[in-house]
């Protein structure tokens, strides 16, 4: 199995019905058995591939939007789970302002990055770790625009409250060890970041 080191730049790409429809460029902070963890940066160029998708003006639903904004977001990700964790970070300090539980497709790796593809629900946790849901109506409406049939939809929620379901007993599915994760300045100024 292809293994990045610390430092490589890598390709996150969201895979639609076999296709891609939306590149992100990533650089690797750590990749081992147990997860990939990767930092998509700030001016990270996105991409969107041509094609009929299924939303309502056929679009990713991010475009035009150039490259990612503000102080980038680190995803860990674990093999066979249908979820990653994001980490999101604001402002000159980089005060830390939470997680999403990014609930997707379980990755896979190619030789110059990995597919996933985002299941659209999301759970969203502040720093003292209370949580909430985010956009857990939406499924209806993409089912009804094409993106997913009725059973994946009904597999996406199953994912959901499966999750929601371990919050309440009390598992923790994050680790905290992340939040004060910095860039590393060297390889970040090559990167043209800027706070």
């Amino acid at each position: 199995m292809r293994r990045w080191s610390r430092g490589d730049r890598i390709v996150r790409q969201e895979v639609w019905s076999g296709q891609p429809w939306l590149l992100g460029n990533q650089i690797v902070i750590e990749d081992s058995d147990d997860e990939l963890v990767a930092y998509t940066y700030p001016g990270s160029a996105l991409t969107y591939p041509d094609g009929d998708w299924p939303t309502p003006n056929r679009r990713h639903p991010w475009w035009p939007r150039p490259s990612w904004t503000s102080n980038g977001t680190l995803h860990v990700l674990r093999p066979g789970e249908p979820w990653a964790v994001w980490h999101f970070w604001d402002g000159s300090s980089y005060e830390f302002q939470g997680w999403y539980i990014n609930i997707q497709r379980q990755f896979e790796r190619f030789d110059s990055g990995y597919a996933t593809q985002d299941l659209d629900l999301d759970i969203v946790v502040a720093p003292d770790e209370t949580w909430t849901l985010k956009d857990w109506d939406v499924l209806p409406e993409k089912v009804a625009d094409g993106k997913f049939t009725q059973s994946e939809a009904d597999e996406i929620q199953a994912i959901g409250d499966a999750l929601v379901a371990r919050l309440h007993r009390g598992e923790r599915l994050l680790d905290p060890k992340w939040r004060d994760w910095r860039p590393d300045r060297d390889w970040v100024a090559t990167l043209e970041y800027s706070k």
